[in-house]
């Protein structure tokens, strides 16, 4: 068995050095798709949602208790994939509601 090579076995972030890589960095802006209109009524400016990929779907969600707000799609959608797949976590902040639009910035909490 080896142990050497550019590949890691584990799905934990190399953050022991303190340096931060392009999935720590990763923040942006979007609205959500899809909103539930019943999770978005209890949302407010400063609400925190948990970004999840759903196993069985693929989609990524933003998640008020458990409960799906809308789904994210964006440009960056990929990137914040792949950073998910490496064992990164992400936050959406809440930034405006407007009627049944949500816009919210992803980023590590």
């Amino acid at each position: 068995m080896s142990s050497g090579g550019s590949g890691s076995s584990t799905n934990v972030p190399p953050r022991e050095n303190g340096e931060k890589t392009k999935c720590d960095m990763l923040s942006f802006l979007t609205y959500l798709s899809s909103p539930v209109p019943s999770i978005i009524k209890r949302l407010k400016v400063g609400s925190v949602l948990e970004i999840e990929l759903d196993p069985n779907t693929g989609v990524i969600g933003a998640y008020l208790n458990n409960k799906i707000a809308g789904s994210i799609t964006s440009s960056r959608l990929a990137e914040l994939l792949k950073c998910m797949n490496n064992g990164y976590v992400y936050i959406a902040t809440v930034q405006s509601i407007s009627g049944g639009s949500c816009q919210i910035l992803i980023s590590t909490p």
